[in-house]
């Protein structure tokens, strides 16, 4: 499964992601900002982050911490992203080199 999969469909009864929290995997190798992008039925232009989720956690059980994303933060730019997980003892997946794939569940908040 790609993300192409969860993308929002015109009818909203045939969703994969439901609004709220879902339990997900993907199949390929792919970033949560990526996942987040792929998430549009319309690709946004260059440099534009939309908000299709509220945030995506990934637990690492060897590190017995949560990897976190939220668009919100990406799209503020300038670190404001980085600055929250540090802040907060999060890992980030960009610092990490952290993908989500297969095999690796992970809660999605769907806006």
């Amino acid at each position: 499964m790609n993300v192409s999969y969860f993308q929002d469909q015109l009818v909203a009864a045939q969703n994969k992601l439901l609004h709220g929290w879902n339990l997900i995997s993907v199949g390929g190798s792919i970033t949560p900002s990526a996942f987040n992008i792929g998430l549009s039925a319309i690709h946004p232009g260059a440099g534009v982050i939309p908000l299709n989720v509220a945030t995506l956690w990934a637990w690492d059980s060897g590190l017995a911490a949560w990897y976190f994303y939220a668009p919100d933060l990406e799209a503020q730019g300038g670190g404001a992203l980085t600055t929250y997980i540090s802040s907060k003892n999060y890992l980030d997946f960009t610092r990490n080199s952290k993908a989500l794939g297969q095999g690796m569940g992970f809660w999605v908040n769907k806006l």
